[in-house]
């Protein structure tokens, strides 16, 4: 093995990429491995003998970052072929390297005896590989990421006989480039630039377009659910599977543009550089086998005006496990509805706290942390069916209510004393307050309504765990007990109505910091989203399989739980492995960096710290769906990716909230300016002087004047600035 590397890598510098196959995600290769040469060849050596009874892969190119991608990789010493079943001697020229994978299936290398580029070694493994696609030679198998099996490791594959480790030869040939050219021909390559052809007028309809296509499992992919590796590569992915479809550019970009894995959108980019990307497909002789990226697991589709942040790093992203209750949730719950993916999202992780905070809690040192979880999604009009995704969830969650042990769901309407009474009879237990058009009630608390004064502290009070109790006599006094509670909130609304009836402060502190936010974005109406589906003849004859096996899953989950825990109301502890709570604390700090950094800290930083701690209960409720007791890496790094989402609607919202502010104290300065008819600066400044500085009040006068509402003079003698109406 030793001897197959050195001849491969020399003393070349960079990183060497190993990979496994975890099991998390079938046979995909998503264990990664970084060894950085020369200096730790005898380390990449040894882990592959120790794993030489697994399949093993790595990666020919060397990479400039420990990140597996194309513009990464940065350097190559030989053009390499996927041969599969085309045996090396019907190459035109031998390779140096023959690796027999399994009987009668190879993997060949041609080394070279002179500097090569990467875009050069490329383009030739490519033309090699066509040369022989007749003997049955991978068409796949050449792109400068590929992963090749490691010599003297096992093949695993079920169709393999098994039976020794897989063997190589090599006859020491070595090629100069201008040699392999003269055997295969001059490469093509795959570098291409794209003109100045502008955007098309006419674009076409979108809806138009995806009725065009196949219902293609891997284009529907990169469509909605966003990447969790390389947004780059996914992008160029699908682009290239869109041509192969037969459509034309301006089809291809009318799907890319604002689609889950558009980096333009996402870095709020011109769409002439997405136009220019999709040229580069369709003009790259590539894209007709340009390898799909293997399927990711799949988080909440996002749309958002405001770029996320990355608290992961790339090998992370391959380290989160498989498939979980909350993607198979959200996938259910999109064949039922048009729904933002966003909605559902949430509303799986309300199944997870309300069922499973019964039984355990965090262990941060400063006290007991609930599983509670307080949600807010929010959409503009009907077709983002915010009521529709509430209703899919209450469908899970209404069955495995009984009267004696579990009732979860408490009315949206009820009173606060009614809901403090509610809470205090079933003491140390899950309840989830469930609410639409919450600005409704964040207004009626701004006024004289009694049966909702003091709602925001005593929801305040709920999500730290907590309740007032029945007021009691003890002898000469009266007692009002404290009982702990777990309580949820799942809460729908419409974000210019909440945001117009919210400020600053309250959300920077309070309850409402301890939400988090998700604003829907509805599909462009047409034809399509208009349609209204039957249900399956399955469903209405029989069940729906999906919702069944779901209730199952959680149910069976429960029914774990209630064996374990000595009685119902009482919560075992769920901590975090020793490297998965340092793991916590780096996120929660590149978190409040995060919040910093933005240009509103006052307010989002207070929200943050409370996001952080969302994190640590979601990856405990993720833990606890899988029976674990204790929270190992996986799940911590899935909570953190959500997190990344969490944060970007944070901003949002935040930023929606100020905006509206700054709008009405725009026009509060101009009522008061027009209604004087003139005013001194001084006196307008001390109006607003409890609530901002001189430099912000400049600011203000200016919006003010710049929408035409008034304008600033001075007077050339006193040289006093005045404020007037505009006539």
């Amino acid at each position: 093995m030793r001897d197959f590397f050195d001849a491969v890598f020399g003393d070349a510098p960079g990183h060497l990429l190993i990979s496994l196959i975890s099991g998390h995600q079938g046979r995909g290769i998503d264990d990664q491995y970084w060894f950085e040469l020369p200096s730790q060849m005898d380390d990449a050596v040894a882990f592959c003998t120790e794993h030489n009874a697994e399949d093993v892969y790595f990666s020919p190119a060397l990479y400039a970052t420990k990140s597996a991608t194309k513009t990464s990789a940065n350097a190559l010493y030989c053009v390499w072929v996927d041969a599969d079943l085309a045996d090396p001697s019907t190459f035109a020229l031998a390779p140096t390297i023959s690796v027999e994978t399994s009987p009668q299936r190879w993997q060949c290398y041609w080394l070279m005896s002179e500097p090569i580029t990467v875009s050069w070694a490329e383009a030739m493994s490519r033309t090699v590989t066509y040369s022989n696609l007749a003997n049955g030679a991978d068409k796949g198998g050449w792109a400068r990421n590929k992963l090749m099996r490691v010599p003297e490791t096992s093949n695993l594959k079920p169709e393999r006989e098994q039976g020794g480790l897989i063997g190589w030869t090599i006859d020491g040939v070595v090629y100069t480039a201008a040699e392999m050219e003269a055997g295969f021909g001059a490469p093509t390559l795959l570098d291409v630039s794209v003109g100045e052809t502008p955007i098309p007028d006419n674009l076409p309809d979108r809806a138009t377009v995806l009725a065009k296509l196949n219902p293609d499992p891997d284009i529907l992919r990169m469509l909605s659910v966003p990447p969790t590796r390389t947004w780059s590569d996914t992008l160029y992915a699908l682009e290239c599977a869109l041509f192969r479809e037969g459509l034309t550019a301006a089809e291809v970009f009318v799907l890319v543009d604002h689609c889950a894995c558009d980096k333009y959108s996402r870095d709020n980019r011109p769409s002439t550089d997405l136009w220019k990307d999709v040229l580069r497909a369709e003009a790259d002789p590539n894209h007709q086998t340009y390898d799909t990226p293997s399927a990711p697991p799949p988080l909440m589709e996002v749309t958002r005006p405001v770029m996320m942040p990355e608290f992961l790093n790339p090998e992370e992203r391959t380290q989160m496990g498989g498939e979980n209750f909350v993607d198979r949730y959200v996938a259910w719950a999109s064949t039922k509805t048009r729904a933002d993916k966003g909605y559902h999202h949430f509303a799986a992780l309300t199944i997870l706290s309300t069922v499973l905070s019964d039984f355990g809690h965090g262990t941060p040192r400063y006290g007991d942390l609930g599983l509670n979880l307080f949600m807010m999604i929010m959409g503009e009009t009907t077709r983002t069916y915010k009521t529709t995704s509430k209703n899919l969830m209450l469908k899970v969650l209404q069955p495995l209510e009984d009267q004696d042990r579990f009732q979860y769901e408490i009315p949206g309407d009820v009173t606060t004393e009614g809901l403090l009474l509610e809470l205090s009879e079933r003491p140390g237990r899950s309840s989830l307050f469930v609410r639409d058009e919450v600005q409704q009630m964040f207004a009626d608390t701004r006024g004289s309504k009694s049966y909702t004064s003091n709602l925001s502290t005593t929801f305040t009070e709920l999500y730290d765990g907590t309740a007032r109790g029945r007021l009691r006599s003890t002898g000469t006094n009266k007692k009002t007990p404290r009982v702990p509670v777990t309580f949820s909130m799942f809460t729908m609304g419409v974000p210019d109505r909440i945001t117009s009836i919210l400020t600053p402060e309250d959300f920077a502190s309070g309850f409402l910091a301890r939400f988090l936010y998700y604003i829907g974005v509805p599909e462009p109406r047409s034809k399509d989203t208009d349609r209204l589906d039957q249900a399956p003849l399955q469903e209405i004859t029989v069940e729906d399989l999906g919702l069944k096996e779901l209730r199952r899953e959680i149910a069976a989950a429960r029914f774990d739980w209630v064996r374990r825990v000595p009685e119902l109301g009482v919560s075992l502890p769920i901590r975090c492995e020793t490297a998965t709570w340092n793991r916590y604390n780096d996120f929660i700090s590149d978190a409040l960096d995060e919040a910093e950094r933005s240009d509103m800290p006052d307010m989002i930083v207070p929200s943050t710290d409370r996001m952080t701690k969302t994190a640590l209960k979601v990856a405990i409720l993720l833990a606890m769906m899988d029976g674990h007791d204790q929270v190992t890496m996986p799940y911590m790094l899935r909570a953190i990716s959500y997190a990344e989402g969490w944060f970007a609607s944070l901003v949002q919202v935040a930023g929606m909230i100020r905006a509206s502010e700054w709008s009405e104290t725009v026009h509060e300065l101009a009522e008061f300016v027009i209604k004087s008819g003139q005013v001194e600066w001084g006196k307008a400044y001390r109006k607003f002087m409890a609530r901002m500085k001189p430099k912000e009040f400049t600011e203000l006068v200016s919006a003010a004047a710049e929408v035409g509402l008034i304008r600033w003079t001075q007077d050339s003698d006193t040289r006093k600035r005045y404020l007037e109406r505009v006539a």
